[in-house]
């Protein structure tokens, strides 16, 4: 076992990507009440205040509402990884809860004139999974092979958020919202291996990896919209994060070998807090449309994010080997591509309180291919489709909906992971499949006072 801690420290990189399920997407959440129906394809168009998010633009337009209350609503996530190679394990995680929600209220004072101010609470990023593999195969005529491995996330990024909006023209309307925003990350790793060849050649590895950070930053968009119905359109501007101050993060690694036939016993430990922490966001343009018939209304929204380059997310220190002294890399780093996705959706009015929903969506992965990271997952884009009923009653606006996303990829084989000599690729016959499916019960509500 040749270079052991060195595959088991490339374990935890690469296992570790597996742990964020969406955490390398943009698209994954919508808030409000149409909007979400809608997958918040609603850039250019006027809905509720939910548009503090979409576009600050429309909230000069959008003067009727004055408090927006998002409710939690159910998703299922299910992520699997399966393997075509007999020494490696499948992984499995199945969970289940709220799903991202949003809480917006208008100011309404007399001295503001023809400005809007607004005030907004959002879960922007939620990422929860735990990962489970059992496997136990035979190795030659006497040989055993077991591997087990449990690989745990959760983690929360909430944006609170001041939005001014600003009426230029009759059907014009410019607007900005200033988000900061508490990104709470934690992960956590322990897999185990035993191989037993014959009686004089056997091993068994333990590795425990857990990652803890917050870190908090500062953004802001700006939007406009143009209202010339039945044609809307309108443009967003989302700066990159800057980062508000470091906060404390914490980063523990504990790697053991035993073998006993004598070679490369060892231990690698490493314990650290105090750490400063960075996560950025990258810059983002979007632009998005509606036509508006008399019954039925089309939209259309596309936003392209930029890259990211390589930056280290927390200032971890080398793992040192005992007893020979070696020094390893605790690599924290991070990096993302650019991506565009984009979207259409419609709405039917079957009656004056009552509509229809509908909308299908991409939500591409900005994971660098090139780069192996415990904070990124590997890079499947995903497909989203929603459709629901939207019912208006007085000061009270209903939503009921059904989600419904998919996606997947080939990845290297694992046994690359287990073993960095393999050369294998995704076109051999040992590469592996990872596969999302999300399910999500939609409620909102929001309130004209």
């Amino acid at each position: 076992m040749k270079s052991g801690y060195k595959s088991l420290l490339i374990i935890i990189c690469f296992t570790g990507s597996f742990i964020n399920a969406q955490d390398s997407h943009y698209w994954t959440n919508q808030y409000g009440t149409e909007a979400s129906l809608l997958g918040g394809l609603v850039v250019g168009s006027k809905h509720d205040l939910s548009s503090t998010f979409y576009n600050p633009g429309t909230l000069a337009l959008t003067t009727d509402q004055v408090l927006t209350i998002s409710t939690d609503a159910y998703q299922i996530t299910q992520v699997n990884i399966t393997s075509k190679s007999p020494a490696v394990p499948d992984l499995e995680s199945n969970t289940s809860g709220a799903a991202p929600s949003i809480v917006a209220f208008r100011l309404q004072l007399d001295e503001l004139g023809k400005n809007q101010i607004a005030f907004s609470f959002l879960v922007r990023d939620v990422v929860k999974a735990d990962f489970y593999g059992r496997d136990i195969n035979k190795t030659g005529t006497s040989g055993i092979r077991a591997n087990d491995g449990i690989i745990f996330a959760d983690n929360v990024e909430t944006w609170v958020g001041f939005s001014w909006g600003r009426k230029i023209k009759e059907k014009v309307g410019i607007g900005i919202s200033q988000y900061v925003t508490l990104r709470s990350n934690r992960q956590r790793l322990q897999i185990i291996n035993q191989v037993l060849e014959d009686p004089q050649t056997s091993a068994t590895r333990i590795i425990y990896s857990d990652t803890y950070f917050n870190n908090f930053k500062i953004l802001w968009k700006a939007g406009i919209i143009f209202d010339h119905r039945p044609l809307s359109f309108g443009f967003t501007v989302t700066t990159p994060s800057l980062n508000l101050f470091n906060y404390t993060g914490e980063s523990s690694i504990n790697i053991s070998q035993i073998n006993s036939a004598g070679e490369e016993q060892f231990i690698a430990v490493n314990d650290e807090d105090g750490l400063t922490s960075e996560f950025k966001t990258p810059f983002s343009i979007a632009f998005g449309a509606a036509y508006h018939f008399e019954k039925t209304s089309l939209y259309f929204s596309a936003e392209w994010f930029a890259k990211i380059s390589s930056y280290e997310v927390l200032n971890t220190q080398p793992v040192i080997v005992v007893p020979t002294g070696e020094v390893i890399p605790n690599t924290n780093f991070l990096s993302r591509r650019s991506v565009i996705n984009f979207g259409l959706g419609v709405d039917h009015k079957l009656g004056k309180d009552l509509s229809l929903y509908a909308s299908i969506f991409t939500n591409n992965s900005a994971k660098d291919p090139d780069q192996l990271s415990k904070y990124s997952m590997s890079g499947y884009n995903i497909l989203h489709f929603l459709g629901g009923v939207a019912l208006k009653y007085d000061i009270l606006d209903l939503i009921l909906g059904l989600g419904y996303a998919t996606g997947n990829n080939k990845i290297e084989s694992l046994d690359n992971i287990i073993d960095p000599s393999n050369t294998s690729s995704v076109n051999d016959e040992t590469f592996s499949e990872i596969s999302y499916r999300g399910y999500k019960i939609v409620f909102a509500f929001s309130i004209k006072i």
